[in-house]
Order: C-alpha cells, then structure tokens, then sequence
C-alpha cells in the first residue's frame, strides 16, 4: 500500500499493489502516470485517511474469504 498526495508519489503508486491517492491531493484520475484502473481515493486526509483505507482493505478481504 503506497499512500500519497502529489506527483512525487507517481512512481511509488504505479508500482505498489495498492495505491491511494490522499483527499487533500490535489492530484485527480486525470493526472498522466496516474493507475487508474487500480488507485483509490480517500475522502479525507491524514491519518483518518490511511484508516478508511485500512478499514476497507479489511472489509474486500473478507468478502474475498466469504466468496470463496
């Protein structure tokens, strides 16, 4: 997991396996270099950010487990 804010953030996001792109960013999906079939966006920054995250992280895992 890569969280991040700005373009220096770029190459660490097109090569984690989940990235995110911080609510206070002013990067958008639009921005070149941008995953965007694979980042995702809080809706609030800090570390109340990284914890929604977390939180869903958790969540896809275990309906990942109850699928299978």
């Amino acid at each position: 997991m890569v969280c991040g804010s700005s373009d220096l953030n770029l190459s660490l996001f097109q090569q984690a396996d989940y990235p995110v792109l911080m609510a206070d960013s002013s990067l958008d999906f639009e921005t070149p270099g941008i995953p965007r079939k694979q980042i995702h966006r809080t809706s609030s920054g800090g570390p109340a950010g990284v914890q929604e995250i977390l939180i869903q992280i958790e969540f896809e895992s275990l309906q990942c487990e109850k699928g299978n």
